[in-house]
Parts: structure tokens; C-alpha cells; sequence
């Protein structure tokens, strides 16, 4: 049985001499011993959310997975000037305001149409803020800016990236306020505040629905640009163009919310979550499922040195939806959970995928060193997707009871000469 403590922290601290990544040299003369059948527990551990604050990735869009249920990804951001002091001209009218996104990638069905909602903001966005994947902010929902709300992309027009067209209403309410509004950022962020992007939610009515899109926020594409005509200087202009954009002071993160998961295999896993001996564990990055790890009876090998310990932990490739779309992460870490009186000891590795066997290696052999020596408590491993921010790439893992793909700890040892 698992029992997670409430005292235990997951202090990932990336280092170059990380617990679990040497290799313990042979020493010469002595007798090489190897096991791979030593006990390995694995559980699902929901973790509510984690931070998403100024990701490298917004989301937008709606998916139904048949193992993990609905997920609707929605982005809030706010849009800033270039410069301060911003003049429009005079004698102005608006043509249009558009919404461009910069298309970084997707995750699900490519070919799905989604049903966007663009709202603007009502509640304040801060920069200095931490905002979770839970969080949300108000919105002013009476009104969905976005004119053409479906959203299709063929493999071309992918990369050219996506351009919404809003509300003429939000583009005159900005053309047309006063200076003091435009005079830096502080002011412009009172009069506009941001904007929400998300999707229709999904429903089953095909195998396998729903698409999730991301976007580079600070891309040259992403912008939210005002099309007008007006005087400048006295001379008339008909194409004038304002750019107003997502860059690094501009506060903005993602929200992902999950439900549906009744019936479905993230629900076995994550009932009766003190039981080991599931046949499938579940990670996933964005919503983060993460997996638990205890390696119970390692002590009953020493005293001995351990040369070379791996975990491997292997993919379940019949839950990788039709044509592959629910793909695996391509790394995952590993981090040793400690006491915060620990918290300084390096306690990080990682391992990418290997595609033709479908599994991830992750070297501990120093961990495994210890735990055998009892010099460390062992609180466990919590493993996590690399793009824990960035995609929401997921797996089905093998658990302890599964008849094919049960995970297991590879170790070569030496026995300790003189000492039973």
C-alpha cells in the first residue's frame, strides 16, 4: 500500500551529478550478479494543476478520449502596445479588427472542425501573478467576439496560421479612446484588458473527437491587429494598421479543464488510489496525471554495490488512438521525492522514448545505491511528462498486474566480499 505524506516534496532540481544517473564501476575479481526481478509498485497520482502562467505554448480546443475522457483547453491573454504615447491619426474609421495566431502544433484529430469562442475580458490579468491550469478569470460572456467561429485547417493552411475576425465593437472601442487610454501599457490594460479563446466542448458523436491547437503566443503571427482609415499628419490614408501583441510583458496562461472520465480507464486508475497492482498507470502533461513509483524490498539485496540500475517503464501501444493521435510524451522525468531537509540533494533524471520498443529507460543507479544502503528514505519516485507546460501528450503505461507490459528494475550488483 501506498501512503503519500503530507510532507513530501517534489524539489526536481536538474543537475549535472543526479542521483540516478551514474554508473557504479565493476571492480575487478568480484562475482557480477544481475535481476530484473525485483518488486516495482506503480499508481496514478492525480495532481489537481500545475502552474501555467507565460507557457512557451497557448492552448485552445476541446478532445474526448476514450481513456481519459473530455479535456477543454482555453487560453487568457492580454495584448500590449509597442511603445507609449500610441497616435491613431485623425478623422478615423475602423474597417475590421483581426485575431492572427502563430500554429505551433495540435494534439488529437487534425481533421476536426472546432467551434471557437473569443470573449474579452472583465477581470484584471498581472503579469507578477502565478496562475494555475484550475484558474479562471471573468469574462464579459454576454457578447463572443469571434464572427466566423468554425475553425478547419488543412496540412497548407496550417502553417500559415489562423486569423479570427472579431467584433467590430472592440475595435471601436479602442480606435476611439482617449489618449490618456493609450498612453502607455499601465492605462491601455484598463481599457482592454485581454481575451479569452476557447472552443465549443466535443461530443460523441464520432470515434475519437475533439482536436487541441497550440499556438507560439510571442510568435511574429500572434497579434491582434486594427484595420482602419484616417488622417495622418493632414494626409488621408485607407490602410492604415495597428498591431497590438502577446509578447513577454503580457501577462496571459492556459486553463484546462477535465471531465467525462466516468467509465473510462483514467477513472479505474485513479479509484482507490492506495491500491497497487493496477494493470494500467496513466500520465499525461497540461492536466497532469502523474505516476507514483516505489521499489519496496530493494534492501534484500545488499550488502552489494550496484553497477547499473534502470527503471523501465513500458507504453501501452493499443491506447494510442487511431492513426497514433494520442502520441506519448517524448521525454519523461523522474524525480525523487524527499523530506524539505533534503530538498538540496540533486534528485532528477529523464528518459525519451524509444520508439521501437515503445518504453522509457530511466537511469537511478544511484538511487538504487542508497535506497539498497538505507542512506536515503524511500518516499518514492514521481514521474511526469517533459512537456508538462507545453503539450498534452499522454500514456498508458503498463502497471504491476499487466499480463505483457509490467514495469521492472534492471540491475547488475556486485556482493559485498566477506559480508552475508
Amino acid at each position: 500500500m501506498f501512503i503519500l505524506g503530507l510532507f513530501i516534496f517534489l524539489g526536481c532540481k536538474k543537475s549535472d551529478t543526479a542521483i540516478g544517473a551514474e554508473v557504479i564501476p565493476d571492480q575487478d575479481d568480484i562475482t557480477v550478479h544481475y535481476t530484473d526481478t525485483v518488486t516495482v509498485e506503480l499508481q496514478t497520482w492525480n495532481q489537481d494543476t500545475v502552474r501555467s502562467d507565460e507557457p512557451k505554448v497557448q492552448m485552445f480546443g476541446s478532445i474526448l478520449d476514450p481513456e481519459f475522457g473530455r479535456l477543454d483547453a482555453s487560453s487568457f491573454a492580454q495584448f500590449l502596445m509597442t511603445g507609449s504615447s500610441l497616435f491613431l491619426g485623425d478623422s478615423l474609421s475602423l474597417d475590421s479588427i483581426v485575431l492572427s495566431l502563430d500554429m505551433f502544433g495540435y494534439y488529437g484529430d487534425f481533421s476536426e472542425r472546432l467551434k471557437l469562442n473569443v470573449y474579452e475580458l472583465e477581470q484584471d490579468l498581472n503579469i507578477s501573478n502565478a496562475y494555475y491550469t484550475s484558474d479562471t478569470i471573468a469574462t464579459i460572456a454576454t457578447k463572443n467576439l469571434a464572427i466566423n467561429r468554425n475553425v478547419y485547417f488543412t496540412s497548407s493552411s496550417f502553417a500559415q496560421g489562423l486569423r479570427i475576425r472579431l467584433d467590430t465593437s472592440l475595435g471601436n472601442k479602442i480606435l476611439f479612446a482617449d489618449s490618456a487610454s493609450r498612453s502607455n501599457n499601465a492605462q491601455f490594460i484598463k481599457l482592454f484588458k485581454g481575451l479569452y479563446l476557447g472552443s465549443e466542448p466535443v461530443t460523441a458523436g464520432v470515434k475519437e473527437p475533439g482536436v487541441v491547437y497550440y499556438f507560439n503566443p510571442t510568435g511574429s503571427k500572434t497579434k491582434l491587429s486594427l484595420y482602419y482609415k484616417g488622417k495622418i499628419a493632414g494626409i488621408y490614408y485607407n490602410n492604415l494598421q495597428f498591431d497590438f501583441l502577446m509578447n513577454a510583458e503580457a501577462a496571459r496562461f492556459n486553463r484546462i479543464q477535465r471531465s467525462q472520465t466516468e467509465g473510462r480507464l483514467l477513472a479505474e486508475a485513479l479509484n482507490n488510489p492506495n491500491i497497487v497492482g493496477k494493470q494500467n498507470v496513466l500520465l499525461q502533461g497540461g492536466s497532469p496525471k502523474t505516476v507514483y513509483v516505489k521499489i519496496p524490498n530493494l534492501s534484500n539485496l545488499g550488502p552489494a554495490t550496484i553497477n547499473r540500475a534502470e527503471l523501465v517503464l513500458r507504453a501501452d501501444k493499443s491506447k494510442l488512438g487511431s492513426d497514433n493521435r494520442y502520441a506519448p510524451p517524448s521525454t519523461i522525468l523522474a524525480c525523487f521525492a524527499t523530506l524539505d531537509s533534503l530538498r538540496d540533494q540533486p534528485n532528477f533524471t529523464s528518459s525519451s522514448l524509444d520508439v521501437d520498443r515503445y518504453e522509457y529507460v530511466l537511469p537511478i543507479t544511484n538511487y538504487a545505491q542508497r535506497l539498497m544502503s538505507r542512506t536515503i528514505s524511500n518516499y518514492g519516485i514521481f514521474i511526469f511528462s517533459q512537456s508538462e507546460q507545453v503539450g498534452l501528450n499522454r500514456v498508458v503505461l503498463g502497471g504491476s498486474s499487466h499480463p505483457t507490459l509490467k514495469p521492472y528494475l534492471r540491475i547488475t550488483y556486485t556482493k559485498t566480499p566477506g559480508v552475508k
